[in-house]
């Protein structure tokens, strides 16, 4: 009796930790390889850079052109719960179209984002609503995509999500891929770091809390001092 209790306990344990939440983190301090595996065609330029805001941060800087394609992917297991991915991105306005694509697979279907100059343009979902935001600032994007074929988004932790929707495209593969989502159309764009789990979806504030070792903090918000504004102006960070 005793023995056969100790072994259903340690099945109930083994079953917990195999199932247990575990990001995947890819810092932006080092190239993507370190990750990711390259697929594409065509001259990606790419390097990682000093973060001109805040001191001792580096971050992965990248631009493809027109005709250039390039993505980075990974690959996931079999035993999906549900699909969480979210990144801290901000565009780069010098002449691209876009930032960002991000395409979730879980081997039955696809739901893709695409992040653009000024708004978020979901693809391979049924309701296609798109949401405005201005990616020359930093944001952190949250996307999951449930066994059920569900998809919501979330913008900068906040828990309610900008958008709701349902992966339509039909698929085998179980992979995240990001980078560029169209060989016509140029990308470019900064990435400070991006961490994954497929143990299930959560929302903002859910599951494990992001890496302390990651920075959260939003943009600082520049603002000017006049002689009329002086006297009134608060500080935002």
């Amino acid at each position: 009796m005793k023995k056969s209790l100790l072994l259903f306990l340690l099945t109930i344990g083994l079953t917990l930790f195999v199932n247990a939440q575990q990001w995947v983190v890819y810092d932006g301090s080092v190239s993507p390889d370190s990750v990711f595996d390259l697929s594409g065609s065509g001259a990606l330029i790419d390097t990682v850079i000093n973060d001109p805001v805040i001191s001792g941060n580096k971050i992965y800087q990248y631009l493809v052109g027109n005709s250039e394609l390039f993505n980075w992917r990974a690959g996931l297991n079999s035993n999906l719960k549900g699909i969480t991915v979210v990144a801290r991105v901000k565009g780069d306005m010098s002449d691209t179209t876009y930032t960002l694509n991000f395409s979730l697979r879980n081997g039955e279907v696809r739901a893709d984002i695409r992040l653009e100059d000024n708004r978020i343009n979901p693809d391979k979902t049924i309701e296609n609503v798109n949401y405005d935001l201005d990616m020359s600032q930093w944001h952190i994007i949250r996307m999951t995509l449930a066994n059920d074929s569900a998809v919501k988004v979330y913008v900068d932790e906040e828990v309610t999500p900008v958008m709701i929707d349902t992966g339509n495209a039909t698929v085998a593969d179980k992979y995240i891929q990001w980078g560029d989502g169209s060989s016509s159309s140029s990308y470019g764009g900064m990435v400070d770091w991006m961490i994954f789990d497929t143990s299930g979806v959560y929302a903002p504030g859910e599951g494990m809390a992001i890496p302390d070792s990651l920075n959260t903090a939003p943009a600082p918000s520049i603002i000017f001092l006049t002689p009329d504004n002086r006297d009134s102006v608060q500080i935002a960070w």
